[in-house]
């Protein structure tokens, strides 16, 4: 059903589409609304790359992103800060040539990428 509606199998009219409110839950807006991929591009969000870490090693970081490397060679901890300023300038150009289409860019704030995740099957540092 690529391209259709998935509440009716079929595409929506334009008022239907106006008149749906933007909320995640009753008395909560989202910052975030797609209706649809064919419309001019009027706000999005642009990552951060401060603090960016390896994912934990783990078999499936190996097999998705190192094959060719054994475990204990996959890399860890921060980024270099080299690769850091360098996407961030990237990303900086990305936003001029957004921001000169008059499209709205949003950042977000500082993740804190060293943080520790877990479950009870599993545990990972940053990301």
């Amino acid at each position: 059903m690529t391209g259709r509606h998935p509440d009716r199998g079929r595409h929506p009219e334009p008022a239907a589409v106006a008149a749906r409110p933007r909320s995640l839950a009753a008395g909560r807006s989202s910052r975030v609304w797609s209706c649809n991929e064919w419309d001019p591009l009027e706000e999005v969000i642009v990552g951060n790359p401060l603090h960016a870490r390896f994912p934990t090693p783990d078999p499936s970081t190996r097999l998705a992103e190192f094959p060719e490397r054994s475990f204990e060679d996959l890399p860890r901890g921060p980024f270099p800060q080299r690769i850091i300023e360098e996407t961030e300038e990237d990303l900086e150009a990305f936003i001029a040539v957004l921001t000169g289409l008059g499209v709205t860019v949003r950042r977000p704030e500082t993740w804190p990428h060293e943080a520790r995740f877990s479950t009870i099957h599993w545990g990972a540092q940053g990301y």
